[in-house]
């Protein structure tokens, strides 16, 4: 099942998009050289649409050749697909949190590296005597990581 902004983002000219599931384009209903149309997604689905040089909606819809039902899901949502819709990531989002989980298991490795490192050099010992290495139980935030990086890929690329 197409979502109702595939139809609508298929039909207009030179769209980005700006993140989180929002798409910015030329206006179909009036003569546009720059970007000046917002197109988004509602949490249950729907398309949002707003010109910001003033055109009306149905204005829009009609020079898309659609017609406003199509900027919503056909039999309706149930509530557990508006949840679904609430819940779900986008790829943007589901990559920046990737990216934050690695660097935070990035940053545990190299404290655990170098804590071997100087824990085994007797000159550092000699020079920070208060020097405690990392002991080898495992950390929740270690455990955290990983896992969340998993369910993010997951999410991603799928299993």
């Amino acid at each position: 099942m197409t979502a109702p902004i595939d139809h609508v983002i298929n039909r207009l000219e030179k769209v980005r998009s700006v993140g989180s599931g929002r798409y910015l384009s030329r206006c179909p209903a009036h003569e546009d050289r720059s970007p000046s149309l917002s197109v988004s997604e509602g949490d249950d689905g729907r398309v949002l649409i707003r010109c910001f040089a003033g055109c009306g909606v149905p204005d829009i819809v009609a020079a898309l050749g659609l017609e406003m039902k199509d900027l919503f899901h056909k039999d309706g949502l149930s509530q557990i697909e508006k949840r679904r819709y609430h819940q779900r990531k986008t790829i943007a989002e589901i990559e920046k949190a990737l990216w934050h989980e690695l660097l935070v298991l990035l940053q545990f490795v190299g404290t655990r590296v170098s804590d071997r490192q100087n824990g085994c050099d007797p000159r550092y010992r000699l020079q920070r005597p208060e020097f405690q290495p990392m002991n080898d139980e495992p950390w929740d935030r270690e455990l955290l990581a990983t896992r969340r990086i998993r369910r993010g890929l997951e999410l991603r690329y799928g299993r």
